[in-house]
């Protein structure tokens, strides 16, 4: 069968009994993809020691948390970490999500600050495109201040950065959850379109 697109997924890992760790997949990711790429997509789920040679889009999914140090957060952080930086050195194409969003921007010197952040549903506001977009967000941090070479492509009522990208590392970043509305929208598929060749 002929791919047009091979996708490595880095998935969140869960403990639903002690010392029990499982990867996870939101099935819904998996759909968002074939909405963006189409159905001729081959979805890989990736450990740290995963050949990228042959991948074209890391996605880095949401879920965990980057600094609780829980064994399920300790072990997503070394697996993300690894599958990035040879993901970097083979400048593959990265989506990062949530969590991945958090990742790279802290990875790269960013300022990020835990809030207390009660609202799932909220607008960001996209800089160029003036542009307006509800999104729905599940994350206790936010991104105040970005390394001076990556992009800031949109903001949230409070000024924190929720969209990002660097044509340097080819990748783009996104605070919310694409993969949760109910139906798909086409700014994300525009986004991920524009930001990665």
């Amino acid at each position: 069968k002929n791919f047009l697109m091979k996708i490595g997924i880095i998935t969140t890992f869960r403990e639903p009994y002690k010392k029990q760790l499982e990867v996870s997949c939101d099935i819904r990711l998996i759909k968002f993809l074939y909405y963006i790429f189409g159905k001729k997509t081959e979805i890989i789920f990736l450990d740290e020691n995963s050949n990228l040679n042959s991948i074209n889009l890391i996605v880095v999914s949401g879920g965990n948390d980057i600094y609780e140090k829980s064994s399920k957060n300790k072990l997503r952080y070394k697996v993300t970490k690894k599958v990035l930086n040879k993901s970097f050195k083979l400048k593959k194409n990265i989506f990062g999500i949530c969590y991945g969003a958090q990742f790279i921007a802290k990875i790269y010197g960013s300022k990020i600050i835990k809030v207390n952040n009660k609202k799932r549903v909220h607008y960001v506001y996209f800089n160029k495109l003036k542009k307006k977009v509800k999104v729905n967000s599940f994350h206790d941090y936010e991104i105040k201040t970005l390394n001076k070479n990556f992009e800031n492509l949109a903001v949230n009522d409070e000024g924190y950065i929720e969209a990002f990208s660097s044509k340097e590392f080819n990748f783009l970043c996104v605070m919310w959850h694409p993969e949760r509305n109910k139906k798909f929208k086409k700014i994300d598929k525009f986004l991920l379109k524009k930001y990665l060749k």
